[in-house]
């Protein structure tokens, strides 16, 4: 009867429950019972969903509350059965990387076990027990029970009736065990539990009621399923194979488990291979858990049951008596009565990193990390940079670089609060607490600053003035109560260590490291009187005494921790940790040394990316030392210990010290310093009266060299000037910021040359000098617009403002006198009026102050060493000298509050003037630049109109002295007054100078510019380099600025020239140039034409399509083509074009033509595309300009001593005027010879325009390229008659009403469209290229009375002449000659041009089939074959009538007869006679030698059981087949060769593990139990490559993908012979396969019977040589490559292959 029949009956006979399962069905948690009696699923109910899929679960039960807990994250969750809401959740796991890979639960003392694995490099884990949580959702208390010697475990398993817990070491892939309270671990509690390395322990399940241990070990192929008895070390057993198993676990005698496919399966463990049966209705099962109803009654005394065994936390079971061991929360250290845990933590290490802030206890020896849990601590986006601990408040500090700010809370997390933000910077690295003065310190690396704030938070921070320079400040230390910092400092190589007072003061270098040591952490240690210090390059930790002797290196630990970061000292222990890994290093001293060779150790803290750490007692009170301690030292800001032992005073940011040297007030009014004593200039605020107080403002970013500053004291804003030889730089610096940074907000080479700056804080405007261009200039706080308010014929210096009347006063330098003017603030271009002008020879201006209340202007002069102090008022009365003395120069002057303040650069010292005499302020005032005085802003009492709404004005608002402001533009711009809006002007000229653009604006488009009306100003580009070639695009939205740069020639650069304040060009590589010469823009055609050298001698003009932009870039060029080509013979010159100026209008393209060296540069003029091209004038000089007017069709340029006009229309040139010499550019305006030109003349700095004055304008000799330019705003144009919406593919010529589409050279109108360019066909040079210059047709048919060109250009009468189908046209189109004629090998024409060009390589002897007019596919036949009366032309034309009819044979032609085919016949008999013969002699011979072989081979080689060499080929071989042999491994397979067994222990020796059944899925692994990983065939196989040819068989069999080389007849070597023996063939180690043969490889044509006989020779010789080397080698080979290669016994080479 059947079994399970028989179960089913005695099932239905006797009553049974359903079983419970707990499990994960998909996304949910679900309840789930089984019927036992039909296994189908009665009842299903989800207690939780949804749940991720990429989420990890495990699961427990608590049966006797039918709950049960689960997994998700770092969260355990606690869920009723009967479907009510989750009432609680317990976390674990301290780091970011912890998770728990499994849970289980003591229904005993109800207690939750939690594997925790971290995922890791180290894979480490530990198991922690917690109290189980039942009603509210606060964490539970947990203990490590288990950390050491632990892998990544899953599967975990308790027994608490016998107090032990089982698991499954997922990396060690063994089952260990230990006692429920952590205690003897066992490793290897049972043997042979994965005895193949191929398979993995997946699952593991534990009947307390058999004592039996069940799991599964799977494979690639499936699972089996495991029993061991669990005392018992050898008792495991396999008792069934399904397939892969996920999980299993045990009900009574029932097993289940849940497979891959998502199935439960069930069976009784006793008989699982008769009663396995799959669960219906259970789909996508992963983990489960059964629930025992049995264990709520269960009747085993609880240990912990009384009184929780009077432990003060944890209660656990153990298996030795008491039964129970007593167990302490994370950290916590239990006392000796073994029953209580201290109160708390006191030794702990805090540690910072970029995951979070965390702590490890150092009172156990777990060393768990756990989080500081404040409040938004689980969030992993903030990067923590250091840390510390305030003992006497109990706060932890950290640095957040993510908040940019010092935080703080309790060491529970609770009281989080932002301690200091302002100063903080993400460059800011280290930080130590000042615990006597209540300050905090910091280290900004990239500013090399130290930073002082409160610990509190309550004063605003301020830099640290150190006496020294910091280079690269990193760590810090600090003595607060000895009142010392020391900071790590490390420029490039050389490295250090600083000591400076608390308040920067007396610094000095402490002690020198060794050259590239780069200190990083830096730990004072005072009861010690050491300082140690991580050495980050070396890998070292050092200490020294603070005396600096006694040098000692603690260890090396690049062996264990690269690159150490942090260091901290607590009592005899050393900590450092690294920013390259995980871990940290602790090290134990001893007396101050190590305490032996085990003393250092490292710890696996698995917490990403740490950076800080600070081992500190918690319980340990601050030691506080010094008068700070008290009431901060009386100070009312920071109190600092000094080493002197007195409180030293500092005030923070804004705040002056006062005279009593312990109150701090803030400062209303101050001065503002430009200190330039540094590498780097900065500003320095200092008192106006009382104490100086010093205070470096320490800016970030300062451009060039700053050289003058101006305050705005509305804003309380610095502006800053600086200037170098490129260009100039105007920055805004807020100094209410803590951590002041310039902004730039106006540079480039407009600003070159900047000399001073005034502010007009109501307009909102910047005034500023520039002595370099000449002009006074005023722009927006913004920088956006700028307008020039005076610029003829001045030279500004000093500028000043008298706000109250809207008035500018200047200095203005001249050559030998300096003079003061006055003018309003509004555009003057002459500068206004002369107030004073100084009469001593060399006397110069060097500082000037305003006293708008008294209206009075003061100055000095410095004349020969002489410094002398003026007055007069503001018109120019009453001047008055105040003093004269050669023993100071005044270099500063500033008006303030009735008092003249100045700087003496020679006596170094600031001070003010009252009338009655200097008095200095404040000695030692050395280096300054400049200086302002900060406080309210003076203004008259009247309201300023264009402090609202900027006085209506769009742009720039100018305030007026009773009247109303003037609204203006800036320059090339006009306000309108009726729309009361900014506009372009229409025209302009743009001159290239050195550097920069100038800007000339004209007044209408009938007159140039005078220089009254408007000035020249530069445009904000960047990198303008040296511009030769110049050209503007008008219609292009931007404007877009065309140039070549003689600094890079091979490059067009190009930038918008409007829409932005200062822009960078766009830069289009000419690859195929050596440098460009000019280029020109076709307006109209969208075109843009450029000139350049490609080689020596060889010039081109190449085109690139314009495509407009629709953003603020410049506009995209594509390259069309070229139009003029140097390696092509102009028509004009008869000599390739050497083109350089070059201009484009009308449709015209003109260029120079430098070709021509006899007769002198000449002008040529063509067509857009560069044809139909004409001379038109040699009144040229290899540097003419051209300039083309379009809407006229006339050209004007330079010649030797003239400037010409030439007509475009008839190409006549006449002078119209003399010119000057040296002319640089040329510009021809729209309106003609009224003002035609503009030359530039480089022996005078002039501006020559025809028809009006010579004008002056400075730097004018300088420029190199001119362009014009129409605003778009003002264009005469619509864009709509141009190019830009055809669609022509290259190039389009537009004039008119009207445009046509061009083609480049190289290409021509396609025939379908007449906007498409396709590109030429290149003939042949027996051909004629048809005029549309894509058909080619055979130069036969040319003149032969036939189209053959679609155009029909080959009949064209200009080429043909009158055409005669009889006769050819030679190449002067005049000559003729019989058609028959040509490409004979004769020369008929007197140009030979019969003979040029011919198909037939050698015409003399051949004859073209094609040259007679008769078309066909071009042939040459011998002419010795003509009129023989056989066709050898395919057309027939070697036996043409008119050509034999003229045709005298010189020898007869061959004809076959009888004699010769009797002749053949008897050759061929005899040739059949004796080929028999042949093949039997060879094939009586072959059978004698395959016999002896034969017989030679059986003394080698017997072939055992089912080793038949018909297993060695591959299964798709076909009989007569050859192949190479190939050795074979038990791992690899492919479809062709699919892997062997591994060969019998007797075939493989020691080198072979056996084992007790075959696997073919054995993978050998490294490690001592297998020095060989390679399995040889059977010596059977192995001797068989003495053969060179295996037969495929019908067997099946294996060969591996590696080749090997056989050759036939191996014998000996000369090494074996000596008695050392060569390893197995396969077992050498080839590096490289050693002249492979294919099977059925041809011989080449031409390789001769020498030449295959020599490279025989040379690969046996090849073959010998690697035998020997293999031979003499033999303990040197690899299991996975083979070589075999022999030759015969007598040395003589031999074939390397036979066929059977």
């Amino acid at each position: 009867m059947d079994i399970r029949l028989v179960a089913i009956i005695l099932l239905v006979t006797i009553p049974a429950q359903s079983v419970t399962l707990v499990a994960r069905i998909g996304k949910t948690i679900s309840h789930l019972k089984i019927d036992p009696i039909t296994l189908h699923l009665s009842d299903s109910r989800i207690l939780y969903k949804p749940i991720g899929e990429e989420l990890q679960v495990s699961l427990a039960v608590d049966e006797k509350l039918s709950s049960g807990f689960f997994t998700l994250g770092q969260h355990i969750h606690r869920i009723p059965f009967n479907g009510s809401a989750d009432s609680s959740q317990l976390t674990v796991g301290g780091v970011l990387d912890d998770t728990p890979t499994a849970i289980a639960y003591d229904w005993l003392t109800d207690k939750i076990y939690i594997a925790i694995s971290t995922i890791g490099p180290d894979n480490s884990a530990r198991i922690e027990v917690c109290d189980k949580v039942r009603e509210t959702k606060k964490d539970g208390t947990c203990s490590v029970i288990l950390h050491d010697k632990l892998d990544y475990l899953h599967s975990l398993v308790l027994d608490p009736t016998d107090g032990n817990m089982y698991w499954i070491n997922a990396v060690q892939n063994q089952i260990e065990r230990a006692f429920m309270n952590g205690q003897h671990h066992d490793q290897h509690p049972f043997l042979n539990t994965a005895k193949s390395e191929g398979a993995t322990l997946t699952s593991l399940a534990l009947s307390r009621d058999e004592g039996r241990l069940f799991y599964a070990r799977t494979t690639k192929d499936g699972s089996e399923l495991w029993q061991c008895r669990l005392y018992e070390r050898q008792s495991c057993t396999q008792f069934f194979e399904t397939s892969h198993v996920l999980h299993l676990d045990v009900h009574e005698k029932q097993l289940f488990l849940s497979l891959t496919s998502g199935r439960l399966a069930t069976c009784e463990h006793a008989n699982c291979e008769a009663t396995f049966h799959e669960v219906e209705q259970i789909s996508e099962i992963e983990v489960f858990h059964v629930v025992h109803d049995e264990r709520k009654t269960d009747l085993d005394v609880n240990p912990c049951s009384k009184n929780n065994a009077g432990c003060s936390h944890l209660c656990l079971v153990a298996r030795i008596e008491p039964k129970r061991t007593c167990a302490c929360p994370i950290g916590v250290r239990l006392k000796e009565d073994g029953v209580n845990c201290e109160d708390g933590f006191n030794e702990v290490l805090i540690i910072s990193a970029i995951t979070g802030l965390f702590y490890v206890s150092l009172d156990t020896s777990d060393y768990t990390p756990q989080a500081i849990p404040y409040q938004g601590h689980e969030e992993s986006s903030h990067s923590l940079f250091d840390v510390d601990y305030d003992p006497v408040e109990g706060f932890v500090y950290w640095l957040d670089i993510t908040d940019t700010a010092i935080k703080r809370c309790r060491f529970n997390g609770s009281d989080l609060s932002v301690v200091i933000k302002e100063g903080i910077q993400q460059s800011a690295k280290t930080f130590r607490l000042d615990v006597v003065g209540r300050n905090i310190f910091w280290v900004d690396g990239e500013t090399a600053l130290i930073w002082i704030g409160k610990m509190d938070g309550s004063i605003s921070p301020r830099v640290l003035d150190v006496s020294t320079k910091l280079e690269n400040p990193h760590g810090i230390a600090i003595d607060s109560n000895g009142g010392f910092l020391y900071i790590t400092d490390w420029f490039e190589r050389s490295s250090r260590i600083v000591r400076v007072n608390l308040d920067g003061s007396d610094a000095q270098v402490f002690y020198s490291l060794q050259d590239f040591s780069y200190p990083t952490g830096v730990e004072l240690d005072l009861d010690g009187g050491r300082l140690y210090w991580a050495e980050s390059n070396h890998s070292l930790i050092r200490s020294i005494k603070l005396d600096g002797t006694d040098l000692l290196t603690y260890m090396q630990t690049s062996y264990k921790l690269v690159q150490p970061y942090s260091v901290s000292k607590l009592g005899n222990r050393i900590f450092c940790n690294s920013m390259a890994g995980r871990s940290f290093v602790e090290i134990v001293l001893r007396d101050g040394i190590l305490a032996g060779h085990d003393s250092s150790r490292v710890v696996e803290s698995q917490i990403y990316g740490p950076v800080g750490l600070r081992a500190v007692r918690l319980k340990e009170p601050a030691k506080r030392s010094g008068p700070c301690v008290k009431g901060n030292g009386g100070c009312s800001h920071y109190c600092l210990n000094s080493p002197s032992g007195s409180a030293r005073c500092l005030c923070g940011r804004g705040f002056e010290l006062q005279k009593d040297g312990r109150r701090c007030v803030r400062a209303t009014s101050s001065v503002i310093l430009l200190d330039g004593s540094g590498k780097r200039p900065d500003l320095v605020r200092m008192a106006l009266k009382g104490p100086r107080n010093l205070e470096k403002l320490y800016l970030q970013v300062i451009s060039g060299s700053p050289h003058d500053i101006a305050f705005d004291q509305v804003s309380s804003s610095m502006y800053i000037a600086s200037s170098n030889d490129s260009s100039g730089t105007i920055e805004h610096v807020n100094l209410t910021s803590p951590t002041p940074r310039a902004a730039v907000i106006a540079s480039g080479v407009a600003l070159r040359g900047i000399s001073h700056l005034e502010i007009e804080p109501f307009a909102k405007l910047i005034v500023y000098s520039n002595a370099e261009f000449g002009r006074i200039e005023a722009c927006s706080l913004d920088g956006k617009q700028s307008k020039t308010l005076a610029w003829i014929d001045i030279r500004p210096t000093i500028v000043k403002l008298d706000l109250s009347r809207s008035e500018l006063y200047f200095v203005n330098e001249s050559v030998d006198i300096s003079s003061i003017n006055r003018m309003p603030l509004t555009v003057t271009p002459d500068g206004g009026q002369v107030l004073y002008r100084t009469t001593q020879p060399f006397s110069r201006i060097v500082a000037m102050a305003i006293d708008p209340k008294n209206r009075e202007i003061y100055w000095t002069e410095q004349n020969r060493g002489v410094n002398t102090l003026h007055k007069m008022s503001s018109n120019g009365t009453d001047p008055v000298v105040l003093s004269r003395s050669e023993e100071r120069r005044i270099a500063y002057l500033h008006f303030r509050e009735k008092s003249l303040y100045y700087v003496d650069s020679k006596k170094n010292e600031f001070g003010f003037f009252d009338g009655g005499g200097f008095h200095s302020v404040h000695a030692g005032v050395k280096n300054v630049r400049d200086f302002v005085i900060t406080g309210a802003a003076t203004k008259s009492e009247k309201k300023n109109p264009c402090e609202i709404d900027n006085g209506g004005c769009p742009e720039l608002c100018l305030p007026q002295f009773e009247t109303k402001p003037v609204c203006t533009c800036g320059d090339h711009r006009y306000f309108d007054v009726v729309t009361k809006s900014c506009h372009a002007n229409s025209h302009g000229l743009i001159l290239g100078s050195n550097g920069r653009f100038l800007y000339i604006t004209a007044k209408d488009s009938k007159s140039m510019m005078t220089q009254d009306h408007s000035p020249i100003t530069s445009l904000p580009i960047e990198k303008v380099g040296l511009p030769l070639s110049v050209a503007v695009d008008e219609l292009s939205r931007f404007a877009t600025l065309y140039w070549i740069d003689a600094n890079e020639p091979k490059v067009i650069r190009s930038v918008p020239m409007r829409g932005a304040n200062s822009v960078n060009p766009q830069s289009l590589l000419v690859s195929v140039c050596i440098h460009l010469r000019a280029l020109a823009v076709d307006t109209f055609g969208r075109q843009l034409f450029v000139s350049c050298v490609v080689s020596s001698g060889r010039s081109h003009i190449m085109v690139y399509r314009i495509q407009s932009s629709t953003s603020l870039q410049p506009d995209k060029l594509l390259h069309i083509g070229r139009v003029v080509k140097g390696d092509e013979i102009s028509p004009v010159t008869g000599k390739q074009p050497v083109p350089t100026e070059l201009a484009v209008g009308a449709r015209k393209l003109v260029y120079l033509d430098v070709s021509t060296r006899s007769g002198g540069p000449i002008l040529v003029v063509c067509d857009l595309d560069g044809r139909n091209c004409d001379k038109a004038s040699e009144r040229t000089t290899p540097y003419s300009r051209l300039s083309l007017l379009p809407s006229q069709s006339k050209l004007l340029f330079t010649g030797e001593d003239s400037i010409n006009k030439l007509d475009l229309t008839n190409l006549n040139t006449s002078p119209i005027k003399n010119g000057p010499e040296n002319v640089k550019a040329l510009f021809a305006s729209v309106e003609g010879e009224k003002v035609a030109l503009v030359p530039i003349d480089e022996k005078e700095d002039s501006f020559l325009i025809i028809g009006q004055e010579r004008l002056l304008i400075p730097g004018m000799s300088r420029v190199t390229a001119m362009a014009a330019f129409t605003s778009s705003e003002f264009a005469q144009f619509d864009r709509s008659r141009s190019c830009i919406h055809q669609e022509c593919t290259h190039l389009c010529a537009y004039s008119g009403d009207s445009y046509e589409c061009l083609c480049p050279l190289g290409y021509t109108i396609s025939h379908d469209s007449a906007h498409i360019c396709m590109p030429n066909v290149t003939c042949d040079p027996w051909e004629f290229l048809c005029r549309d210059q894509r058909t080619c047709v055979h130069s036969g048919a040319k003149c032969d009375n036939r189209l053959n060109c679609p155009d029909g250009s080959d009949e064209a009468p200009d080429i043909c002449g009158s055409i005669d189908a009889k006769t050819w046209t030679c190449g002067d189109k005049r000559t003729r000659i019989d058609r028959y004629l040509v490409c004979d090998g004769v020369p008929h024409c007197e140009d030979e041009s019969d003979e040029k060009g011919c198909k037939c390589s050698m015409p003399s002897s051949e004859m073209d089939c094609a040259i007679f007019g008769r078309m066909s596919q071009p042939e040459c036949v011998q002419r010795k074959l003509r009129c023989d009366h056989h066709y050898d032309c395919s057309n027939g034309a070697d036996e043409d009538e008119r050509l034999c009819a003229t045709f005298t044979p010189e020898v007869a032609g061959f004809r076959v007869t009888f004699t010769h085919i009797m002749f053949g016949a008897v050759i061929l008999l005899l040739l059949l006679a004796i080929c028999p013969i042949c093949v039997f002699f060879c094939y009586s011979k072959k059978r004698t030698t395959g016999v002896e072989q034969s017989v030679a081979d059986r003394r080698y080689h017997q072939f055992v059981g089912q080793n038949d060499p018909s297993l060695l080929v591959p299964l798709s071989g076909a009989p007569g087949d050859h192949y190479e042999m190939r050795t074979y491994s038990v791992v690899e397979s492919t479809s062709t060769y699919p892997s062997l067994p591994p060969p019998l222990p007797s075939q493989c020796g020691s080198t072979v593990r056996s084992g007790p059944s075959y696997n073919p899925n054995f993978i050998p692994q490294h490690g001592r139990d297998h020095p060989s990983r390679f399995y040889a065939p059977p010596p059977s196989t192995a001797s068989l490559s003495t053969y060179g040819i295996v037969v495929p068989s019908a067997n099946t069999g294996t060969i591996s993908q590696r080749r090997i080389i056989i050759t036939e007849h191996a014998v000996p070597s000369p090494s074996s012979r000596s008695g050392i023996s060569p390893p197995p063939a396969y077992l050498m180690q080839p590096k490289r396969e050693l002249y492979p043969r294919p099977h059925n490889k041809r011989k080449s044509a031409n390789e001769s019977p020498a030449s295959t006989s020599k490279r025989k020779d040379d690969a046996n010789t090849r073959s010998h040589t690697t035998l020997n080397r293999s031979a003499s080698s033999s303990e040197k080979y690899d299991h996975d490559s083979v070589s075999l290669s022999s030759h015969s016994s007598e040395g003589a080479p031999t074939s390397s292959r036979h066929q059977l």
